[in-house]
């Protein structure tokens, strides 16, 4: 599907930032309003400073959501769901556009795979830092 042609429930919004690296780089990101967020999808909500902000549901709870960018070590304060704006369902880059809306196989897959990304990179980085024998900020111990 083209950002051209997205549905009323659907906006195209650029995704930003490195908590979420290798997806925010320079993509769009199809916002569907009216999805149910499950654990894996990547939630677009309102954060505490009033930014837009693009990071993975790890925990549903019922009145609140527990998030973390793919790359953070961290996991985000709760997300209250009158917070969220919708949930990602597709990316697009200049012409090229991929949606996983409504194809439950691939929506599936997405969700799996960002997970254990998720998981993944923060233990990444912290291995990298140790190697490299430095501290959060960079710094060498």
């Amino acid at each position: 599907m083209s950002p051209a042609t997205a549905e009323p429930s659907r906006e195209w919004m650029r995704l930003h930032g490195w908590s979420m690296f290798p997806l925010t780089a320079p993509l769009r990101g199809a916002i569907n309003r009216t999805a149910v967020p499950e654990r894996g999808d990547i939630l677009a909500f309102i954060g505490a400073d009033g930014r837009l902000v693009f990071h993975r549901v790890v925990q549903v709870e019922a009145d609140a959501f527990v998030t973390r960018g793919d790359t953070n070590l961290n996991v985000d304060k709760k997300v209250p769901r009158d917070a969220v704006i919708g949930v990602v369902d597709g990316v697009a880059f200049g012409d090229w556009a991929l949606s996983w809306a409504g194809d439950e196989s691939l929506t599936k897959a997405v969700r799996a795979i960002g997970l254990a990304w998720n998981a993944t990179a923060p233990v990444l980085r912290r291995a990298i830092r140790r190697l490299r024998g430095t501290n959060r900020s960079g710094r060498r111990r």
